[in-house]
């Protein structure tokens, strides 16, 4: 197992843990790898009920209502993850019990208020529902092979996605919020030249340990195969400076010694966030830092994630108490936590269970933190939220996995301006697939990656065709993030 501390002060700062499988390297030199090249394949306390977004869970938490704002398992008007409530007068009914028309998934909306949830049309996904009087309804997405008819607004209201009501105005498909699963991958070879001609000016930064290989690798593949998507990965040494000729992607992250580090781990971007505010350690300043030196240096960031490795799952096997909504033990790591290397959980309701105030909330308010910093700065830099692995991994362990997941999906979904880059569904779909793989562990049956995208894991531990489809899904991204529409 290898570390990188940095000392600062009496302040010991872990930038990078990276597991025995998921190793990275540094090296004083740049080698840039592009069309033809090679390279080796190698968070504020723990987050409230509310989630970082606003509000509290109310007294009842998560196991049977309560008021939420943000990512909470029930609640009344708001982003809440499970329902528990319908919207109220100009409330939303984002997750909220189905009112007439509507579905458990989600709700519509009074007067003056919008249904983020709902039942979909057609082959759609649950995200549409019905306006109310005065209100709008955003649309469902289509899955593939499926057309989404969305909501229909009321009156005067406008359907985005769906089809129009009284007075109201035909929304257009997709929908307005970049969220790159499996549905959008095969969907970069629509991007105009215009926004093509966009990304290939931008750097996609995704810190991350030996996992992370498959983004930029997968990116380096496409432009091999498809000579309108060029793509230069760094591996070491600093990142490349600006061009307009080829996409530039690395995991590069500035510290504190002048120097560039290669291998960014859960301490480096997360767990910080689950010490008490009198006492974060000093990597909780790491990614802001790194943010704003670049924008300064003229290495603008045009977008930033995580770049998870087995952190959901290893090296912690699920134990603790079993978790009474879900009916599993959770798993994990969580170095640079307040309360040691341990497995976690969700939320706040799971650190009785594993003794850990890391929870997959810790991680959510830590992302919202940089993407509040970065528009509070004006930098532009767009902070995206992803998804972990689907290899290694099944049973229980497996199953705890993608709950974690699920947790990241319904809270993204909670604000459409917050950006997804979903690694794990892409990877649980093979290409013109109509169905994820899937595995069941007591009853309970979820995706994991397929056989065709877990290859012989000479990439970031997964295959060629699984990177590829990565590097697909991210130009789609950066192309929405330039500004195209996705039709």
């Amino acid at each position: 197992m290898r570390r990188t501390y940095f000392i600062i002060g009496a302040s010991l700062l872990i930038v990078s843990a990276v597991f025995p499988a998921c190793g990275s390297s540094d090296s004083p030199d740049s080698t840039p790898v592009g069309t033809g090249g090679s390279s080796d394949a190698s968070v504020d306390g723990t987050a409230g009920k509310g989630g970082a977004s606003g509000g509290g869970a109310g007294s009842a938490g998560k196991h049977s209502g309560g008021s939420a704002g943000g990512v909470t398992k029930g609640g009344s008007a708001g982003t809440a993850q499970g329902g528990g409530g319908s919207a109220g007068t100009a409330g939303s009914g984002m997750g909220g019990a189905a009112g007439d028309g509507g579905s458990a998934t989600g709700g519509s909306a009074g007067d003056g208020g919008s249904a983020t949830g709902g039942s979909a049309g057609d082959g759609g996904s649950a995200t549409g529902g019905s306006a109310g009087d005065g209100g709008s309804a955003t649309g469902g997405s289509a899955g593939d092979g499926g057309s989404a008819t969305g909501g229909s607004g009321g009156a005067g209201g406008s359907a985005t996605g769906g089809a129009a009501g009284t007075g109201g105005s035909a929304g257009s498909s997709p929908s307005p919020q970049i969220i790159a699963d499996h549905t959008i991958v095969a969907r970069y070879d629509v991007i105009p030249q215009t926004y093509i001609d966009a990304v290939k000016k931008m750097w996609i930064n995704i810190p991350g340990e030996s996992h992370s290989a498959a983004y930029r690798q997968g990116l380096v593949a496409l432009g091999q195969s498809d000579a309108r998507f060029p793509a230069v990965a760094t591996e070491n040494g600093a990142p490349e400076a600006y061009t307009d000729q080829h996409l530039r992607v690395s995991r590069s992250v500035r510290n504190q010694y002048n120097n560039w580090s290669y291998g960014t781990g859960e301490a480096g971007w997360y767990t910080w966030n689950a010490h008490p505010l009198s006492s974060q350690p000093a990597a909780k300043d790491l990614i802001k830092n790194h943010i704003t030196y670049c924008e300064n240096n003229n290495l603008h960031i045009a977008a930033i994630g995580f770049g998870w490795c087995w952190d959901t799952t290893w090296h912690n096997v699920p134990g603790g108490t079993v978790d009474p909504v879900h009916g599993v033990r959770w798993a994990g790591a969580s170095e640079g936590g307040p309360d040691g290397d341990l497995r976690w959980g969700l939320d706040d309701d799971d650190i009785p269970l594993t003794g850990n105030r890391v929870t997959m909330n810790t991680y959510l308010s830590a992302t919202q933190a940089y993407i509040d910093f970065a528009a509070q700065q004006g930098f532009g830099t767009k902070v995206v939220f992803t998804t972990g692995p689907v290899d290694g991994y099944t049973g229980e362990s497996g199953y705890q996995r993608h709950l974690k997941h699920e947790h990241i999906r319904t809270y993204v979904k909670g604000d459409s301006t917050r950006i997804l880059f979903d690694y794990a569904d892409i990877l649980c779909w093979d290409d013109n697939a109509t169905a994820p793989n899937t595995t069941t562990w007591s009853g309970h049956t979820y995706p994991i990656i397929t056989t065709t995208n877990a290859g012989s894991g000479n990439v970031g531990h997964i295959g060629d065709a699984g990177a590829l489809r990565l590097g697909k899904a991210m130009w789609w991204m950066l192309a929405r993030i330039a500004g195209w529409d996705g039709n």
